[in-house]
Parts: C-alpha cells; structure tokens; sequence
C-alpha cells in the first residue's frame, strides 16, 4: 500500500469528497448533497453568524420545496 496515499486518505477533504460520492450513489440524491453541503459549511461558520445559518437553511428548505425535491 502506498504510504503517501494513505496519509491522503486521512484528510478531512478526502472523507468530505468520499461521503459526497457515497451520497451520489443513493438516490435520490439532490437534497441529501445540498443538504450535506449546508452542513459542512455551517460547521466551519461560513454563514457568520447562528442568524444567518438559520437563514441559510431556510433558503435551502424552501429551494427544495419549490423545485419539489424529495
């Protein structure tokens, strides 16, 4: 086994992107990546402030709702 990619294999990047594919290959997958996403982001306060999280969410629910995603 390579050394070098099992140092990559420990990266947060590395299981970020693999449990994106691991949710791509379900379906459907729409709601579970964009949803996914918003966590990701919320946990590393991309959105500034606990308001703007709840916001942001918010958006997400009723982008969902209008596009009619499951």
């Amino acid at each position: 086994m390579n050394m070098e990619d099992e140092r990559i294999r420990k990266r947060i990047s590395y299981r970020m992107f693999r449990d994106f594919l691991d949710i791509m290959e379900k379906e459907p997958f729409k709601k579970a990546v964009l949803t996914r996403l918003f966590e990701l982001l919320d946990a590393k306060h991309c959105f500034g402030s606990e308001t703007m999280a709840m916001h942001a969410r918010e958006s997400l629910e009723l982008l969902l709702k209008d596009r009619e995603v499951a």
